[in-house]
């Protein structure tokens, strides 16, 4: 365990800068050991990115930011030729757009994210975007068709290991389902040149 945080010190030095990953240490410590708990989120620079990123201090939202932002999970679809619409279904606290937003400055985004807490945080970050109508935001979650969506939680999870689950007979709703065909339709495009689906097993 001590070697593991050893590693992502390691790399939070080389993604921040020694002395804001210093900070997100004591975050952590604070969150996870001592147990205080953060009732808002901050604001971090990561080295070469242009855009300032929200998260939640001791959450999963650095390690998810980092993994689209500093490491570029997606850094195969560099390639794309001038993508005009992307879908990102699972967009967490939206560093997949970010990145999507940094590698293809003309492209409209839609991005989907059902639970509440992850959506704020996400229009945090995508909130410049959102206002110059290049990105829209939908607290939904992806489905088959419409209908009635619960929530599900996970003991201990991390934040972006929210799932979905279609409502039993006489259980309110959480929010309502979407299906890719109705954003597709809304979008005012004929088809989808980038599809990302990380929906936590509703795939």
């Amino acid at each position: 365990l001590i070697w593991l945080e050893y590693w992502h010190f390691k790399v939070d030095c080389r993604a921040y800068g020694f002395p804001v990953a210093v900070r997100v240490a004591w975050e952590v410590f604070r969150v996870y050991v001592l147990k205080l708990p953060f009732t808002t989120t901050r604001k971090i620079r990561i080295a070469g990115f242009p855009d300032d990123v929200h998260y939640r201090p001791g959450s999963s939202d650095l390690q998810a930011i980092k993994q689209m932002v500093f490491h570029q999970f997606y850094s195969p679809l560099a390639d794309c030729d001038a993508p005009r619409f992307i879908l990102d279904c699972g967009g967490n606290v939206g560093g997949s757009v970010l990145y999507f937003l940094w590698k293809y400055p003309s492209a409209q985004i839609t991005v989907v994210e059902p639970d509440p807490a992850n959506f704020s945080v996400c229009k945090e970050n995508l909130d410049q975007y959102i206002r110059q109508g290049q990105v829209t935001c939908l607290q939904s979650g992806i489905w088959n068709r419409k209908t009635g969506l619960k929530l599900i939680h996970r003991d201990l999870g991390a934040e972006w290991e929210v799932e979905v689950r279609e409502c039993l007979d006489g259980e309110s709703a959480d929010l309502e389902a979407i299906d890719i065909g109705t954003i597709l339709a809304q979008s005012g495009y004929d088809s989808i040149d980038i599809l990302k689906i990380d929906i936590e097993g509703a795939e």
